[in-house]
């Protein structure tokens, strides 16, 4: 008997294969127009958003927590050097401390670098998802544009007023062609008249200009480039994220003095 294993589809072999894009030709219908207005609603981003600062709260923990414990480890060994130089006076034999603290000296030296290289991950790791942040107000920002497109043409779309004034105008043609030979309209109906309006009524329904999609991905990419020209500076000094941090970060490593707290930008 042959057994058959259960499979588990990846995300990626489980979503529907989408239909291949093809290019706006007609102005959106009314129920279209709905559907983009509600995208920000019926899909929105504030669980993406929670889950961005949700992260940088837990690097910004993370940071204070590993600095502390680097402090308390540091004045724990200052302590023990005090101690031993104490007793070293005591009992006139400074030559042993001095190896003794020699080895402690490099215990710290080497955790301040390892801590220094993990604090700087993680402030790289805030600065990143400070810039996915951008990115999805980007998005945001994006989508209202495009609403407000959407409105705008919604003003310009033809009315039933007027598409009743092309009716009425294409009317005097064919009063005319009421008075042409009876014989002639007999055996030939006129049929251009028709077609005309149709023509007439599709012309004004073709769409113009960029599409949707298109006014999107270029709002977008506005957005995106302008944001990736900032320095450095303007893109985290002022942002309350990153000052939180570097708050953090100053606090955990200056517990007993007053040492002023430096620009976010430095």
């Amino acid at each position: 008997m042959t057994s058959t294993a259960r499979s588990h589809p990846s995300d990626s072999s489980s979503r529907p294969n989408l239909p291949l894009y093809q290019p706006l030709t007609h102005k959106l219908n009314p129920g279209a127009e709905h559907a983009l207005r509600n995208l920000s609603t019926t899909h929105s981003l504030n669980d993406l958003k929670r889950r961005l600062q949700t992260a940088v709260t837990h690097l910004t923990e993370i940071t204070g927590d590993l600095n502390d414990q680097y402090q308390i480890r540091k004045a724990g060994h200052e302590k023990q050097k005090a101690r031993q130089a104490a007793r070293a006076k005591e009992l006139d034999s400074s030559q042993k401390s001095d190896t003794v603290d020699d080895e402690g000296d490099r215990r710290i030296e080497d955790a301040w670098r390892e801590v220094d290289d993990w604090t700087g991950k993680l402030e790289l790791g805030t600065r990143n998802v400070i810039d996915v942040r951008a990115r999805v107000e980007d998005g945001e920002t994006a989508l209202r544009q495009l609403n407000t497109n959407i409105n705008q043409q919604g003003r310009t779309q033809p009315t039933q007023s007027t598409l009743g004034a092309s009716q009425h105008r294409s009317r005097p043609r064919r009063a005319r062609n009421a008075n042409d030979d009876d014989s002639d309209n007999d055996n030939n109906p006129p049929s251009y008249e028709n077609q005309e309006q149709e023509e007439e009524e599709e012309q004004q329904n073709m769409h113009t200009g960029p599409s949707p999609l298109a006014t999107y991905k270029t709002t977008l990419t506005t957005s995106s480039t302008t944001y990736a020209s900032l320095s450095l500076k303007d893109r985290y000094a002022s942002h309350n994220d990153y000052i939180g941090f570097r708050k953090i970060l100053h606090d955990a490593r200056h517990p007993n003095d007053d040492t002023p707290l430096p620009h976010a930008s430095t």
